[in-house]
């Protein structure tokens, strides 16, 4: 008999654990370390929830405390799993958010069929004074109802800044050689007009499918404008994908 309350006490213990990790309150998504919210006090999602099914257009609706707002909205990014954003929009307070209060927001984001079966919505603090530090953001894995065929060109690219040393060297320090310029937004314009945009990965690297066209590829300024980066044109032909490799200038010297 004493074994078999003892087993029952280790059953019961064992659902506990697995509960806690299934179940987060406060807003968290799940015991997945992926779609956890880091910050369950300053935004929670409605909807979608974690791995939830989406189409386009997709509806994004929470609350988030005025904080996490600036002049009344903050961005909502979508993300397929190479990291091409496939569509981005503001999520609108539907009330005042000049307050530490929670208030209800509503993004609506319209996206072309995506190439990947999965992908990441990124809702992200107006952080309007630049600084990384106060940086936010929450990720949510999505699935998408429906798959486009994989396309056959696009841009495969490397950026990276330097000096990352007030002085160069002669010989050079190998310490003091560019750096990957991780996290830097990407995006290609065409002569039609047509834009498409990704994110440099940890290493730097960005994988962007596009049709064949020729593109300027910009990256967008951060802290103020630095680092600077190379404006550069390529151009993308059937079948193949174009490398290209971009410089930015940190400004130190």
């Amino acid at each position: 008999m004493a074994k078999k309350i003892i087993f029952i006490i280790i059953v019961v213990a064992a659902v506990a654990v697995v509960a806690s990790f299934v179940w987060w309150p406060s807003g968290e998504f799940s015991g997945d370390p992926i779609a956890r919210n880091a910050y369950p006090d300053l935004i929670q999602v409605d909807a979608p929830k974690a791995y939830a099914v989406i189409a386009s257009p997709l509806t994004v609706t929470g609350k988030a405390r005025g904080s996490w707002y600036f002049e009344a909205s903050f961005p909502v990014r979508l993300l397929d799993a190479n990291g091409t954003e496939l569509a981005v929009t503001p999520a609108q307070a539907k009330g005042e958010w000049m307050t530490e209060d929670f208030v209800p927001f509503e993004a609506t984001l319209t996206f072309n069929t995506p190439t990947t079966k999965t992908g990441t919505l990124i809702l992200h603090n107006d952080n309007p004074s630049g600084d990384p530090a106060y940086d936010k953001e929450i990720r949510i894995p999505v699935t998408f109802s429906t798959v486009g065929a994989v396309e056959s060109s696009g841009m495969n690219g490397y950026v990276h800044m330097g000096p990352t040393c007030p002085v160069e060297k002669d010989p050079p320090d190998p310490a003091c050689a560019d750096k990957p310029y991780a996290n830097a937004t990407v995006t290609l314009t065409g002569k039609t007009g047509t834009s498409f945009r990704g994110v440099t990965d940890a290493n730097g690297k960005f994988h962007i499918v596009t049709p064949p066209d020729t593109y300027t590829v910009k990256i967008s300024p951060q802290n103020g404008g630095l680092p600077r980066c190379t404006e550069r044109s390529a151009a993308v032909v059937t079948g193949l994908f174009t490398i290209i490799d971009i410089s930015c200038d940190t400004g130190i010297r």
